[in-house]
């Protein structure tokens, strides 16, 4: 239930801004690139808070937010999924939140010294999925797949193709399996044309921005290739498919997260050869899942109101701010 008396704004910039406003949420923009200096983010965030003077602050992941609260005494919650896998400046800034929202299972990182007892954890935050019943089988039979036929989907998230290429690598190693009846679907907004042009004539290569169901063609597949963006992790672990991760190494957080995924494969693309690749695909293929939705708890959901929960009982806590003349 939501609560009339609270309202809220949305401070961010670049891409996240936009995202915000075509969302119809408030949201002011700090003009910050995406690669945003820490000093000025912090020095824009304190300008606008000065004006706003918010009950609360809420830093996602944006440690600079942190520090601007805390000049203007405004209590602070820092929300996120990782902690540092080592010793970094980064775990400093977080002395100064006042509750910490861990937004994953307790134990996958050790708590910085910072943060010791200022903890909760919420669980993970995850897309409500929605397979359909008979769906899986339905994407098949429009491909042309029996049960036993490979299909492979690639959902490379982000970063884009020309910064961390993958396609040459999947489209060469799939051309070597031996199944005469086989598919590749490879779903992408930002890369289609790219990718296309690298498929080139290949009938079993199917190249589109989206999918009328992604759950159903995930559920379908005998394995997902992505670049181990996190959210598509813990989607494609839910629906109880294998999948291989092609990292280029620019991102460890996402890279250990894959690393403790029970159905994960990290491949390293600098040091992975295609002979090497084409054996893997092919013993992941063997695993021959069944291509039905698995039952999932809803439990597994719950991060989002366990997350709300702690943050409206924060606010309540906390006394209302004033603003000075």
């Amino acid at each position: 239930m939501i609560d009339p008396s609270i309202t809220s704004c949305f401070l961010s910039y670049e891409a996240g801004a936009k995202e915000l406003r075509e969302a119809g949420e408030s949201t002011f923009d700090l003009g910050l690139p995406e690669r945003n200096p820490f000093s000025e983010t912090v020095v824009r965030t304190a300008q606008l808070l000065d004006r706003l003077r918010p009950s609360i602050v809420i830093a996602q992941e944006e440690p600079a937010a942190l520090i601007a609260a805390r000049i203007f005494r405004i209590p602070a919650i820092f929300s996120t999924h990782w902690f540092p896998l080592k010793e970094d400046p980064y775990s400093h800034h977080l002395s100064y939140a006042d509750k910490i929202l861990f937004m994953e299972r307790e134990g996958l990182f050790i708590e910085p010294q910072e943060v010791v007892g200022r903890v909760t954890y919420t669980g993970p935050i995850v897309r409500q999925v929605r397979p359909t019943t008979g769906g899986s089988k339905a994407v098949r039979r429009h491909l042309g797949l029996k049960a036993t036929d490979p299909l492979i989907l690639v959902l490379p998230g982000s970063p884009p193709e020309d910064r961390e290429p993958i396609a040459q690598l999947i489209l060469d190693a799939f051309d070597c399996l031996p199944e005469p009846q086989k598919a590749l679907v490879w779903v992408s907004p930002r890369d289609i044309e790219k990718v296309t042009a690298s498929a080139g004539p290949r009938r079993n290569v199917h190249v589109m921005s989206k999918v009328s169901n992604l759950d159903d063609v995930i559920i379908a597949s005998n394995l997902v290739i992505t670049k181990g963006t996190y959210n598509l992790t813990n989607e494609i672990q839910l629906l109880g498919r294998p999948s291989i991760a092609l990292t280029h190494r620019y991102n460890p957080i996402d890279d250990y997260f894959v690393r403790h995924s029970p159905q994960g494969h990290l491949v390293d693309v600098r040091e992975c050869n295609l002979q090497e690749f084409v054996r893997l695909l092919s013993a992941s293929l063997l695993q021959n899942p069944v291509f039905e939705a698995t039952s999932i708890p809803r439990s597994a959901f719950g991060g989002v109101s366990r997350a709300a929960a702690e943050i409206y009982k924060f606010l309540r806590q906390t006394p209302p701010q004033t603003t000075p003349k």
